[in-house]
């Protein structure tokens, strides 16, 4: 690997989340022309929606409702 860290995943992975601001979805989508963006975004939000579906019965609707009112 080009990329290997001697520091573990679980360390990479906290300041990871506390530092994510989107400046590689930003780099990823200018490379790619309005339509490639668009159709690329439908196919995000599809997998998402699949994604979430599967997952569903890890959850409650009480705790679904309380992430709805957060968003």
């Amino acid at each position: 690997m080009t990329h290997s860290s001697p520091i573990p995943t679980d360390a990479n992975t906290t300041s990871a989340a506390t530092m994510a601001t989107g400046e590689h979805w930003y780099d990823l989508t200018a490379t790619l022309s309005r339509q490639s963006r668009d159709e690329f975004g439908v196919w995000l939000s599809e997998e998402l929606d699949a994604l979430e579906l599967a997952l569903s019965h890890f959850s409650t609707p009480f705790s679904r409702q309380k992430v709805k009112l957060q968003r």
